[in-house]
């Protein structure tokens, strides 16, 4: 009966290793000039999270002009509603760039390129250097196709498959910015997953997490566009991939702590 015991309690331990009983990773969920709801629903998938402990909170991009304005957060997510294309300001940009340089982590996602292809001049210098790929030059988009996974080893794509969108669309990247390495293409090799982490950690997703709910977007609430998202925001917010046991894990852990209650209960019969 010792060596029972003594085995629940280790594998109880082991299950429960890392921060992941600790604090959750505090989220911004930057919601630009179209006021898209998408910006509500993503942070309500990251609040219902699968993989990491995420609080997600929606603040309007209008209403962050410098860094300060991004403290207790430990990554920011920027998109586009695909009906403007001129979605943050200047200053808001300039502050999610000086958010990431002092190691704060950043995601954006379709339609991210979409939505700042207006800015100019500094405004458009921090929209690119915010995100991983290149924002200006060739614009394009897929739909009907799937996105191909082409590393499974990243902390990003760890256990993610291929993932077919049917409906419009996927925003694509035609190019990366320099230390930027892509993780995702569609068949004709436009960039759909990248990440850099030469100045702080940013993520460029083009699938359409933060379009208007027109676009079709429930399909990626779930299975392996949501495990693509959560791992995404947590590698960027600097989570290891070890740091949160996935749900096969907690369920060790109650199974560890069943049956420890189990002995007691024999122990005191």
């Amino acid at each position: 009966m010792k060596t029972k015991l003594l085995s629940i309690l280790a594998v109880g331990a082991l299950a429960a290793h890392g921060p992941s009983w600790g604090a959750p990773i505090n989220v911004a969920i930057l919601s630009g000039s179209s006021g898209s709801s998408a910006s509500s629903l993503t942070a309500a998938q990251f609040n219902d999270d699968t993989y990491y402990d995420f609080s997600a909170t929606v603040i309007s991009g209008s209403s962050v002009s410098s860094v300060g304005d991004l403290s207790g957060y430990k990554a920011v997510v920027l998109g586009g509603s695909g009906y403007s294309q001129n979605e943050y300001s200047g200053a808001t940009l300039d502050a999610v760039l000086g958010f990431l340089q002092n190691g704060g982590g950043v995601v954006t996602a379709g339609w991210y390129r979409f939505g700042v292809i207006n800015t100019s001049g500094q405004a458009a210098t921090s929209a690119d250097a915010v995100t991983p790929v290149v924002t200006g030059g060739a614009y394009d988009f897929a739909n009907g196709t799937t996105v191909l996974i082409n590393s499974v080893t990243h902390d990003i794509t760890a256990g993610v498959g291929n993932i077919f969108v049917s409906d419009c669309c996927i925003e694509t990247a035609t190019a990366l910015d320099g230390g930027a390495t892509a993780l995702a293409t569609i068949d004709n090799g436009q960039v759909v997953v990248a990440y850099q982490e030469t100045l702080g950690r940013s993520v460029y997703l083009g699938l359409l997490y933060e379009a208007n709910e027109g676009y079709g977007t429930d399909a990626l609430r779930s299975g392996d566009a949501d495990r693509l998202l959560e791992q995404s925001l947590a590698w960027a917010a600097g989570a290891d991939s070890n740091d949160v046991p996935e749900p096969a894990t907690l369920a060790v852990l109650g199974l560890g702590l069943a049956g420890l209650g189990l002995s007691r209960r024999r122990k005191s019969a």
